[in-house]
């Protein structure tokens, strides 16, 4: 069979044999690497931390605000009809 195909059928059929893996593994980091991303984001949004500026003590303070403390209050506002 592989002596009646062309020339050019042999090289499409090389081309999708080392691409078609290489696509695949491809999709998976990128899957891989939303997933991260999604979990950075997430984990951003559960911690709240504010800063403040004390001239007494010359330094900068880290307050951390708990995530309900928040955006508990505008859990009211998530459906709006």
């Amino acid at each position: 069979m592989l002596r009646r195909m062309t020339i050019f059928l042999k090289l499409i059929l090389t081309f999708l044999v080392a691409i078609v893996p290489l696509f695949v593994v491809s999709l998976q980091f990128n899957r891989m690497g939303a997933e991260s991303v999604r979990k950075e984001i997430w984990g951003s949004m559960e911690t709240r931390l504010r800063f403040e500026r004390s001239e007494l003590l010359n330094m900068n303070m880290a307050l951390y605000m708990p995530e309900e403390q928040v955006l508990g209050p505008l859990n009211q506002y998530r459906t709006w009809f």
